[in-house]
């Protein structure tokens, strides 16, 4: 049964409007994400407001240490998560790898009460693992719980994480994230050209740059 304390949290968090005090000073409030975040809710309040939002695709949730977040992407946030995830389809074509992205799959693991559920996030070779290779946060408005360590708790290989036009990649070694130059999961990914393609005039234009690039044209 539904919680109702977790449902009316839910509502007011989703029907809240966005303000100044939701987004790092100097953003331009209509192109935030629209993020709340709140405090002191157990791991069945959480599992409650996962029943009430359905297969809806927003609010995002994330959980860790009874912190939770909801998080609606804005347009602009889209756009990046979009353009990163068809550019790693590019490349597993033109590579033949076997990758399948899984979009915002709800990662969560009981024991630990912890949850996320990323931009975007990939599987390649084997497709039945119950945790995905490579995860894409976007970071376009400043705030809300650390996603990071939620994924180092959840044990995910790499995380790309997109911030002020440049991604950063997050490899796991060993129990902790080191910061690298390069994709481990993806070797040989042209990152920087990703990061640029951002102002390509079409998502079309990108995905035939990327893919002279990575032929050597």
């Amino acid at each position: 049964m539904v919680d109702a304390t977790a449902w009316r949290w839910y509502a007011e968090a989703v029907v809240q409007p966005l303000t100044v005090d939701n987004v790092a000073p100097g953003e331009h409030v209509p192109s935030a994400d629209g993020r709340v975040v709140m405090s002191g809710l157990s791991w069945s309040q959480f599992e409650a407001m996962l029943t009430l939002r359905g297969d809806r695709p927003a609010p995002r949730l994330a959980y860790l240490e009874g912190a939770l977040e909801l998080m609606s992407p804005s347009r602009h946030h889209e756009r990046i998560k979009g353009l990163l995830g068809h550019l790693v389809g590019v490349f597993a074509e033109e590579r033949q790898l076997r990758v399948w992205s899984y979009g915002a799959w709800t990662l969560r693991h009981d024991g630990l009460a912890t949850a996320v559920e990323p931009d975007d996030c990939f599987l390649v070779g084997d497709q039945e693992r119950d945790r995905p290779d490579l995860a894409i946060e976007i970071e376009w408005t400043r705030g809300g719980i650390d996603k990071l360590e939620i994924y180092r708790r959840l044990q995910v290989p790499e995380v790309w994480w997109w911030r002020e036009r440049q991604v950063s990649i997050y490899v796991l070694d060993g129990d902790a994230y080191a910061r690298r130059a390069a994709s481990v999961v993806l070797p040989g990914f042209p990152m920087q050209l990703a990061a640029e393609l951002i102002d390509a005039p079409s998502l079309a234009d990108a995905m035939r740059a990327f893919r002279r690039a990575l032929n050597g044209g």
